[in-house]
Order: C-alpha cells, then structure tokens, then sequence
C-alpha cells in the first residue's frame, strides 16, 4: 500500500500523480509502498511533525496529513498536475449512411422518359407523318373565317339599319319643318281701332300685337316655334327669326306650362292665343331638361344679337 509524501493520501498501484493533491509520485520509494510508508526522506520533514514509523498505522497517516493541512495556509485554488493525462479519444462518429443510387436511377429514367414522349410529340404533330392534324387546322381556319364573315355581315346589317333609320327620321323632319313653315300671309282682323288694335288670332295667322312691336308668324299650330318641348333646336332652325320673334319663341315653352308673366308685352302677346291657359299651379320643375336646353339655346342667339327684348 503506497500513500503520497505530502498529504498522506493512499495511492493507487502505479499512479504517477496523487489523485488528492496532484503532487508527483515518481520519486516515491518502493519499498516504502510495499512496507507501509516505509523511511521517509529526513528532507521531507519538518521541525516537530509527527514520524509515520512511530505511528504505523493508518490513524498515524490520518494524523500526519491533517498536520500538515494545519501547517500551510489555505490554498483554496484547485491543485492540478503538472501535465494532465491525455483524455480518451472519443469514439468516432459513423459516418452517414450513403443515399441509395436507385432514387436516382429512377429520376434519370423518368426524364429521360419524358424528353422522349416531348420530342415524338413535336415530331409527330408537326410532321404529321398519318396526315391527322392537316384536317385539325384546315378545320380550325376555315371556322375562323366563317365565324368572321357571319361578324362582318351582322355589322353591316347593323350598320345599314342604322342609316335607314336616320335617313327616315331626317325625312320626317322635313316634313314636319316644311309643315311649320307653312302659313298664311294675310292679317287677321282687328278687333278694334287705332294702333292699340290687338289682332283676334287664329293658328296660321301673322300677330301685330302689342301695337308698335315688330310682326311674328304662326304656325299652323298656332306656335312660333313649333316642337320645342320635343325636339332639339338648333341656331339653324332659329337663324332667320327677328329679335321679337326669338323673345316670344323661348317665352313660348314657359307658356305652354301655363306660366303667367310679369312683362305686359309677353303677357297680352300669349294671351291671343287661343292655346295659352295660365296655370295658378305652374311649377318651373315641371320644365323637361331639353325644354330647358332649348331655352338657353334661343338666349344665348338673343345675347349674341344685343336684342333690345331682354330683360
């Protein structure tokens, strides 16, 4: 049994550090392992330490040991030997299982699979060696230019549909214009005396009314501008009217709604006419949005003329 020279602690057989304080065991007297502690070295003594051949025993080491601790200060630092023992080399890892190479037998075929069925498609579709896709585009072509042809005819059907209608619309306003401007020339007859005379009116007839204020024509449906409420007027249809005339054909939409007007001429000049009826009720949101147009289109003539019957 073998214990270290400078804390007491047993060595294992064939240590070369003491597992308790790391101090080296290579100097360490064989014969004193075999023996017990053996003679120490008087070297390794101190002044009044204890001898391990007077004790001999385990509880003399003990003893000595704990002397010894008691003797050199606390060293609290962990105690290593000068050279540590090589660690044992870690088993080496196991190398990774290699992928199985069928995996990639099999991705090769199947692209290789595909690359042909593409290539035997293109040759096959574009060299048409049974001639079956010649039918597919003849086919193909000729519903296209069917299909075109039945397009065009419709839109020209359409299109000339469309003329017809026009064309009968413009005739029938050259009716009706030519009809408007139909009327007698003659004056009617004056229901009184003098210049105040007012004429008594019937459709067709030429107004004098109020005396001094230039002649206005009528219709043949007693309106100086016929169709206003219905259809569009132009600065040609109302290119040849006077100044009056102008004035009382955009008073005449308000008129046919019954509106009584705060301007004595306008007022007795509607009042002839066997048509005009006021409207206690008249309300100016009873006016369509063409009557509207129309009106603005006859002042704007008006104000381009500097007419001396605006207001």
């Amino acid at each position: 049994m073998a214990f270290c020279t400078n804390c007491g602690a047993e060595l294992a057989e064939g240590v070369r550090f003491c597992t308790n304080c790391g101090a080296s065991v290579e100097d360490f007297d064989d014969g004193a392992a075999e023996g017990g502690m053996g003679e120490l070295d008087a070297t390794m003594l101190v002044e009044e330490r204890p001898t391990l051949a007077d004790e001999g025993t385990r509880q003399g080491i003990e003893q000595t040991r704990l002397w010894a601790s008691a003797q050199a200060p606390e060293d609290t630092s962990p105690q290593f030997p000068p050279t540590m023992p090589p660690r044992y080399p870690e088993p080496p890892m196991a190398a990774p299982a290699r992928k199985s190479g069928t995996g990639k037998v099999v991705g090769i075929v199947l692209g290789v699979v595909a690359a042909v069925a593409v290539v035997g498609f293109a040759l096959f579709y574009f060299l048409n060696p049974l001639g079956l896709t010649t039918g597919i585009f003849e086919n193909s072509a000729a519903a296209q230019a069917e299909a075109a042809a039945q397009a065009q005819a419709d839109a020209d059907a359409a299109q000339a549909e469309l003329e017809a209608t026009q064309s009968e619309n413009e005739e029938l306003q050259k009716q009706l214009d030519e009809a408007n401007k139909q009327s007698p020339t003659s004056e009617t007859p004056s229901s009184g005396a003098g210049d105040d005379a007012v004429a008594s009116l019937d459709e067709g007839a030429i107004i004098t009314a109020p005396a001094g204020y230039p002649t206005v024509r009528v219709g043949n449906s007693g309106e100086v501008l016929p169709g206003s409420s219905y259809r569009t007027i132009t600065e040609d249809d109302i290119s040849d009217m006077n100044d009056w005339e102008l004035c009382v054909a955009r008073n005449e939409i308000y008129a046919r709604h019954g509106y009584a007007f705060q301007r004595e001429d306008l007022q007795e000049f509607f009042s002839n006419l066997s048509w005009y009826q006021i409207d206690p009720d008249y309300d100016e949101s009873d006016l369509s949005k063409l009557e509207i147009d129309n009106a603005n289109t006859i002042l704007e003539v008006e104000k381009s003329h500097n007419s001396p019957y605006l207001q």
